[in-house]
């Protein structure tokens, strides 16, 4: 066989791309154990117990009773809570009003008078 013969060179040529073939797959192991991907195993484990801890406490909230409210209603109970608010001040400043006239008996002469006109008044 001489150098010029083209089935030699053919055969040569096949025979380094089977070598360079074969060095490439025999490399392929060790490329996949140093180029493998990160392992998020731990990190989704705490994606998901904190999507979890979201989750629940997102039923809670939608279980709170005040959000089913609609706005009138929640204007109602805003208004009754300021009635019966207005309504204790009121009892206690008439339970005052009337502990100041049991008392006007006992203040010096100089205070009776402001303190009837007051009391009669209903104001200053």
């Amino acid at each position: 066989m001489s150098e010029t013969d083209p089935a030699e060179r053919a055969f040569a040529d096949l025979c380094a791309e089977m070598t360079v073939l074969r060095r490439s797959v025999e490399a392929l192991p060790q490329a996949w154990r140093d180029n493998r991907p990160p392992d998020y195993t731990e990190d989704l484990a705490r994606v998901v117990k904190a999507m979890n801890a979201v989750g629940a406490r997102m039923e809670a909230i939608e279980a709170n009773p005040t959000l089913k409210m609609t706005p009138q209603a929640y204007g109602q109970g805003i208004r009754q809570a300021g009635i019966s608010a207005s309504q204790e001040m009121q009892a206690a400043f008439q339970k005052a009003i009337g502990e100041v006239q049991g008392n006007v008996g006992f203040l010096p002469i100089s205070l009776v008078s402001p303190v009837s006109r007051i009391v009669r008044t209903g104001g200053c």
